[in-house]
């Protein structure tokens, strides 16, 4: 794991004269609206003896966000509306009982995050320049500061949803493939 504060440099870069602390915030708010946008923070549940209902927890300082699948023991995906149906609370009912389901859902952390808050290794790895313009966009759109630049700030914003978009397709090519890469029963000679 990672932490956010890895970046003020960075930020600092495309925000000349911005405050560590500063930075740091608007920092927080990128991080969640790059997990909100991207669901590339996943947590996986395997629940065993599920007899209708689910409750969905997250994990401390974290929301679950949303579901992103629903496996069956044979590794079937179960569909909404015919399998399972889904509260806004996060409750989900089943049609039938299993002995196993492995539930994948979206996780993002809540609003206080504290300033040692560790994030994913990955994307401090893979989009590093893209959480900075995240929260380089943010602060840029401050007004009365000596870094204040809408025009800065939109360009920082474009970087940053290029960033998230990215990442969601990760995601989404990574659900996709999961069947795909354990489940290939033909054999080739």
């Amino acid at each position: 794991m990672a932490q956010l504060n890895e970046l003020i440099p960075l930020v600092q870069q495309k925000c000349t004269g911005v405050l560590e602390f500063m930075a740091l915030e608007h920092l927080k708010k990128a991080y969640r609206k790059f997990c909100t946008e991207s669901s590339y923070v996943t947590e996986l549940k395997e629940l065993t003896k599920v007899d209708g209902v689910i409750e969905l927890t997250a994990p401390e300082g974290f929301y679950v966000s949303k579901v992103c699948y629903i496996d069956d023991p044979s590794g079937t995906e179960l569909k909404e509306g015919d399998d399972y149906s889904i509260t806004l609370e996060n409750v989900i009912t089943l049609s039938d009982s299993y002995d196993t389901v492995i539930v994948c859902c979206s996780i993002v952390p809540i609003i206080s995050m504290p300033n040692d808050f560790t994030i994913s290794t990955q994307i401090i790895n893979k989009w590093p320049e893209q959480m900075a313009a995240g929260a380089a966009s943010s602060l840029r759109a401050l007004p009365n500061t000596t870094y204040s630049d809408m025009a800065k700030s939109q360009d920082y914003d474009r970087e940053f949803t290029e960033g998230y978009r990215e990442a969601y397709q990760a995601v989404q090519q990574a659900i996709s493939n999961r069947h795909i890469n354990s489940k290939s029963t033909r054999v080739f000679f």
